[in-house]
C-alpha cells in the first residue's frame, strides 16, 4: 500500500512538472514594442520608453501610432529581403498594431516619402 501511495505522488508530480514545462514551452512571448510617426518630421521604435537599439529574436507586437497624414511607417529586414511590411500608409493617421517575428540580422523602419531624414535601425541577435 505504500508502494502504491509513494508512487501515486511521484507520478502526479512528474505530471504537474510536466504540465508547468508544456505550458512555459508551448507559448511564444509577445515581446510589445511602440513605434511613432510625427507629426513632425520624427520616427522611433521603443521598447519600455528607450530607443531600439538592439532585440533578442523572437515574437513582438508593434503598436504604431502615426500622427501625421503625410507620413507612414514600413518595417523591413535590411539584407535577404525576406521582410518587408508596410503597416501604416501616407493618408493614414492613427493607430495599428502587427505582431512579427524579428529574426537575427539588421531591421529598419522608416517613412518612404522621406526616408532620407526618417529613418532608424536596429540589430536583432548578436551579430550585424
Amino acid at each position: 500500500m505504500r508502494r502504491a501511495i509513494i508512487a501515486a505522488v511521484a507520478l502526479a508530480a512528474a505530471g504537474t512538472a510536466l504540465g508547468i514545462a508544456g505550458t512555459a514551452g508551448g507559448r511564444t512571448a509577445v515581446t510589445p514594442l511602440r513605434a511613432t510617426v510625427g507629426p513632425g518630421y520624427t520616427i522611433n521604435l521603443t521598447k519600455s520608453g528607450r530607443r531600439v537599439v538592439r532585440l533578442a529574436p523572437g515574437m513582438y507586437r508593434i503598436t504604431v501610432s502615426d500622427r501625421s497624414s503625410f507620413h507612414n511607417f514600413k518595417l523591413e529586414k535590411s539584407r535577404g529581403g525576406a521582410f518587408e511590411r508596410t503597416v501604416t500608409s501616407v493618408p493614414f493617421k492613427g493607430t495599428r498594431t502587427i505582431t512579427v517575428r524579428l529574426t537575427a540580422g539588421r531591421w529598419e523602419y522608416y517613412c518612404v516619402p522621406h526616408e532620407s531624414t526618417m529613418e532608424g535601425h536596429f540589430t536583432v541577435g548578436t551579430g550585424g
